[in-house]
This record gives structure tokens, sequence and C-alpha cells, in this order.
């Protein structure tokens, strides 16, 4: 299942403004700092469980009322904010989460960028174009890509909070 949302998020801008002040590493560094082996172009911050609680609990009452999901089915829930770059498109490829995934996007609309998806052969079934404040939710499984990487700091680039909810 793939549910898009306009206007997860109410005060989009606002969030956008605070997210740019969190800090944001590159995957050796990631991997390193939170002893984690985890894949994926681009720059994220840490669990904004720990950087951010506040924001975290804010998402987590939206994904309850707006997408209508029973958290109580999530062993963890992962989010952090994420960065990808013009110079990170050869570094994305076609994927699947381990999780049921929420995709919130934080910068400016650019309709030239979003996130496609797949079905088994890779022949693309959907789109989600890159709408500034709308959260795309998708199960585990779902093959799915970045595309329209786009920007050269997080003052143009594809500026995302990704979630992701492992179930018990």
């Amino acid at each position: 299942m793939i549910k898009v949302l306009e206007n997860f998020l109410s005060y989009g801008d606002d969030v956008y403004k605070l997210c740019k002040v969190i800090e944001l590493y590159d995957i050796e560094t990631f991997n390193k700092k939170f002893d984690l082996k985890q894949n994926w172009p681009g720059y994220r911050s840490e669990n904004l469980r720990s950087c951010a609680p506040f924001l975290y609990i804010y998402l987590l009452e939206l994904l309850k009322i707006k997408f209508e999901l029973n958290l109580q089915k999530y062993k963890s829930i992962e989010m952090y904010t994420h960065l990808r770059l013009k110079e990170d498109k050869a570094k994305d490829w076609i994927h699947t989460d381990l999780g049921d995934t929420v995709i919130i996007n934080l910068s400016p609309t650019n309709l030239s960028s979003g996130t496609h998806f797949y079905n088994e052969s890779e022949s693309l079934i959907n789109t989600s174009f890159f709408n500034q404040s709308n959260a795309v939710y998708f199960e585990s499984g779902v093959l799915h890509s970045a595309f329209g990487h786009h920007g050269s700091s997080i003052e143009d680039g594809r500026y995302t909070i990704n979630i992701f909810m492992f179930t018990k």
C-alpha cells in the first residue's frame, strides 16, 4: 500500500527551518558515531528521538491522526532528517526498506523530484512528487527510489524526514 497525504505538516516551512539546524552526517561518520551499519546516499541526522524529542513526539501524533496508524504494532520507530544533493544521484538505487516507511518533504516544492515506486520487475508503477509538507506512507517491501536529486547544500537540496517503523 502507498498513501500520499497533502499538507501533512500544518507548519511545514517552520518545521523545515527548525530541522535545518540539526547536525547531519555522511554515511561513514554516521555508522561510526552511532555504531550502526546503515547504507544510504546523502546526509542524515541522528534519530530524532534523541536529538529532537519534541519533534519526534509531534510526528508520532501526526502519524496516528493523519495516517490513522496503530503505532502499537511497531516494536520501534526511528526518525531521521535526510539530505540528498545533486551529487548523490549516482549513489542512489531502487530498494526496499525493512519496515513500513513515511517520507515527509521538508524543503520547498520541486516537482522534478520525489519518490518513484516500482513493481517486482522494477517497472515504474507510481510517483509521489516532492511537495513541501506532503508525506507518503508505504509498507515494508515496496520497491522505491528517490529521483530528482538537486541542490548543493541544505539551502537548496532535497531535505526530508524519513520515518522507519519496524513491526513486533
